[in-house]
């Protein structure tokens, strides 16, 4: 059988030191009266009902921040992610949104319609969008199918006030979700001290090359 040694229990107590301090010295950290205080106060019969009270009392005389809502409206972050509005026009129902959405939450239907080519050239096919919904019961919020939307036909509204008691109506089709496109705030203006997008630099670099070398100027 080990035996295992007991510690003298006259041994000084480690202090640990500070610069500026010596060791004999204790350490004062800040509100150590009032710690030692409430806390001899919590030993005492009915100690924790008097530390409650003294942490009520002295939150009473603080102003609150709490906003009452549904009558006060929070004030939302310019980029705040509610509903996604869609804009149809602009849908060429390349389906990248549902292929790219990990949820699979967006429906799409939509069918071939083939129109005549004036002048006699060839005839023009082009798809129709018959249905765009998105589920927003499954919906995480990632804002994969808006960023990858080609052709921004999908958009970010604010808007975070369609809770339904039916979980049916959490999918919203085409209809409600062009509703939607009237809540979505215009862009935030650019940066002035941001680098200009490549896009921009690449045409503004075209254009000047246009104009020192305008068509037809070497023949």
């Amino acid at each position: 059988m080990t035996h295992v040694p007991l510690l003298p229990t006259n041994l000084p107590r480690t202090v640990r030191s500070i610069p500026g301090k010596t060791d004999a010295e204790p350490i004062a950290f800040p509100g150590g009266r009032s710690c030692a205080i409430m806390g001899r106060v919590g030993r005492l019969p009915g100690g924790g009902l008097a530390k409650g009270l003294a942490v009520t009392l002295r939150t009473m005389t603080r102003r609150s921040i709490t906003r009452q809502y549904p009558e006060v409206q929070p004030d939302l972050p310019p980029r705040s992610r509610g509903v996604i509005a869609l804009f149809e026009e602009n849908c060429t129902v390349c389906m990248l949104c549902a292929r790219e959405c990990p949820d699979w939450c967006i429906y799409i239907d939509s069918h071939k319609e083939t129109l005549p080519a004036e002048g006699g050239g060839r005839a023009r096919t082009r798809n129709v969008l018959d249905r765009f919904a998105i589920d927003f019961a499954l919906c995480m919020y990632c804002g994969i199918c808006i960023e990858v939307c080609p052709f921004d036909a999908l958009f970010w509204s604010p808007e975070f006030e369609y809770a339904e008691y039916d979980i049916a109506e959490l999918t919203h089709e085409k209809e409600r979700l062009r509703e939607w496109m009237w809540t979505v705030p215009p862009p935030q203006a650019h940066d002035p001290a941001a680098e200009p997008p490549k896009e921009v630099g690449a045409a503004e670099k075209a254009a000047a090359r246009s104009a020192r070398n305008p068509p037809g100027a070497g023949t």
